[in-house]
């Protein structure tokens, strides 16, 4: 798996979203269903409406049967207060 930082995320094969939580990860949130399993999910509002939303089990259950290229957006990383290093020309 290859985790890139990316400014747009519309291009990829899902969004991966956390559960439900009580209180919310983040106040402002929203929610909506898996589109694999239908369980409750939240997503941040600036989450592109494509690709497809899974919950992190869909994900976990498919992990090791296809080599995906996860992406994470800039906005998460700052919210999340992230040190990604960028990669080096050499």
């Amino acid at each position: 798996m290859k985790v890139f930082v990316a400014d747009n995320a519309s291009d990829s094969q899902f969004l991966i979203c956390r559960e439900i939580t009580t209180p919310l990860l983040f106040a402002d949130n929203l929610t909506g269903v898996c589109s694999r399993c239908a369980a409750a999910i939240q997503y941040r509002p600036h989450a592109p409406a494509k690709p497809p939303k899974i919950c992190m089990g869909c994900f976990e259950a498919n992990e090791g049967r296809e080599d995906y290229d996860v992406l994470i957006t800039r906005e998460t990383v700052s919210e999340l207060g992230l040190d990604i290093p960028r990669k080096r020309k050499h």
